[in-house]
This record gives structure tokens, C-alpha cells and sequence, in this order.
């Protein structure tokens, strides 16, 4: 019985591609047939090739239809002329102008020799409008005497921390010079007046923040450190800075 599925197959394989070979004999006749061949099927027989009705071969090249019509005219390159630009339709169109001119000279590594006195880059710069205290000055509060002038120096370095200053310096500057200098967006001499670090020059533009700095008494108008004495309120807020908290304001600070 096993050796005879084999045999059964391969007559059955030979039966289907004999089967698959008449069909395609078949089809190939229907094709081939004439239109008379087919006339009994109901189908119209195909037209005859009309020679005058062939579509034309496709050319290398293109053909130019209406010449004379589509062509662009001939143009009078001599009566040309150049036409000036029309104005913007509205404010809008023109560019604004730049934000910041630079008009300075950068001061890197800045170093404060007096309350408003700088050098650096071989320069030593007086900070415009402003009347710098010497370190060796003293100031008098409460009728005690204290090195104002050191203090103010040291300020004003802590404040730089060693930053560049972008001062108008006139071209190739050397040697002692005044200029007004800046510190990113923030003016030297009105931070230094304002916190009391320096005074006002005669007739300049800083008198208003050296009256505001006496009357709050920053700086060297106030009392000097050693003298003072931090308050509990003054205390409680400090422990609430460093420790990132804000004490509630109806609870009384201890120590009173």
C-alpha cells in the first residue's frame, strides 16, 4: 500500500501539467483567431488600422506651437533704466536698531585699590561722578572713629568679585583715567553711592543717592561693624535665610 502513494502521485502531477499545457493551447488560438473566427461569440470584431489615425512617434526634440504669438518680444535694452527702490509700506517693514551700542573697553580682572578707583589692563580708572575714599581715611559715628576707608575698599571688592567692567575708556587710555564703568547692566558709581561706599562728586549726577545713603546711614554714614550689635529680629531672620524658612511674623523672637 506504501509503495503504490508514490505512484498515485506522480500520475496525478502528470495529469494537472497536462491539463495546465491544453489550456494554455487554447487561450492562445482564442487570441490569435481572426475577427471573423469570433463573430459567433457576439463580440464586434476590432476595426481596421487606420494609417491617416496613428498617433505620431515620439520626437527627440520638442515643437514650437505659435511662435510667432508665445515668443516674448523683442526689447529695447537701451532705454532701460534703473528705478530707485520704493519706501517701505509701514513703519513695521524697517529694521529696528540695535539694542546696545558698545561703546567701552572691557577691564578684565578688575582690581579696587580705593573705595572707587580700579586697576587692571595697566590702567587705573576713577569711577566717574564719584569721590573715592583712600584706605587709609577714617570716619567718626557715634564718637567713635573707624577705618571707613578700608571697609568701603573691601566692599567694592567683594562686589566685584574679580568680574569685568565695561568702562568708556577713550582709545589706547593708560596711566590715571575717570570713566563711568558698568558691571553687566548695573552702574559702578551708583552702586557705590547708593550703599554709602563713596560720595558724590560736586555737580554730578549721583547727589540724590548720596543724600538717600546719609539718611538711611549706609555705609560710611552709618555705624561701623564692630558697633553693630544684630537685634533678635535681625537674628531670627538670618537663621530663616540660612535655613530656607521665614519665621511666622506673630511669634516673638526669643531672647527678649
Amino acid at each position: 500500500m506504501r509503495a503504490a502513494v508514490p505512484a498515485i502521485l506522480s500520475v496525478t502531477f502528470v495529469l494537472i501539467g497536462l491539463g495546465v499545457f491544453v489550456g494554455g493551447r487554447h487561450a492562445a488560438r482564442q487570441v490569435d483567431a481572426p475577427a471573423e473566427s469570433v463573430a459567433g461569440t457576439g463580440l464586434p470584431p476590432a476595426p481596421p488600422a487606420d494609417p491617416e489615425n496613428r498617433p505620431p512617434a515620439t520626437q527627440g526634440a520638442s515643437r514650437q506651437i505659435a511662435p510667432d504669438v508665445v515668443a516674448p518680444p523683442e526689447l529695447d535694452t537701451g532705454k532701460l533704466e534703473w528705478a530707485a527702490p520704493r519706501p517701505p509700506l509701514s513703519d513695521l517693514s524697517v529694521p529696528l536698531p540695535p539694542k546696545h551700542e558698545d561703546k567701552g573697553s572691557m577691564l578684565f580682572r578688575p582690581l579696587a585699590v580705593e573705595s572707587a578707583v580700579v586697576e587692571g589692563m595697566g590702567v587705573t580708572v576713577t569711577i566717574a561722578g564719584t569721590d573715592s575714599l583712600p584706605p587709609d581715611e577714617t570716619c567718626e559715628f557715634g564718637g567713635q572713629t573707624w577705618a571707613c576707608g578700608m571697609r568701603a575698599r573691601t566692599a567694592f571688592r567683594m562686589w566685584l568679585r574679580g568680574r569685568a567692567l565695561d568702562c568708556d575708556l577713550p582709545p589706547e587710555a593708560g596711566g590715571d583715567v575717570t570713566a563711568a564703568c558698568r558691571l553687566g547692566k548695573q552702574d559702578a558709581g551708583a552702586w557705590l553711592v547708593a550703599n554709602g561706599w563713596a560720595r558724590a562728586a560736586p555737580g554730578g549726577s549721583y547727589a540724590e543717592a548720596e543724600a538717600a545713603a546719609r539718611t538711611a546711614r549706609k555705609g560710611i554714614f552709618g555705624p561701623p561693624p564692630d558697633l553693630t550689635e544684630p537685634t533678635a529680629e535681625s537674628a531670627a531672620t538670618a537663621s530663616a535665610a540660612a535655613s530656607g524658612t521665614t519665621p511666622p511674623a506673630d511669634r516673638p523672637a526669643r531672647g527678649r
